[in-house]
């Protein structure tokens, strides 16, 4: 899981990074959207990885209850 974020928020910066960039290079509006739409994309993956990890948890976990 640890590996999954790690590669994850490295995208992640990498795309924000070239976002950063064209934002400089006056392309506000579209670089704005697309920081906007970067970062949503990250937030639902770190979702997923964190509802992965937990139903493998629970999966784990299953037949070991009192």
């Amino acid at each position: 899981m640890k590996e999954e974020q790690r590669k994850l928020q490295d995208k992640t910066r990498k795309r924000l990074r070239q976002l950063r960039k064209a934002e400089k290079r006056h392309d506000t509006a579209e670089a704005e959207f697309e920081i906007a739409k970067t970062k949503m994309r990250y937030r639902r993956a770190q979702w997923q990885v964190a509802q992965r990890a937990f139903n493998e948890y629970e999966q784990d976990n299953l037949g070991r209850r009192p």
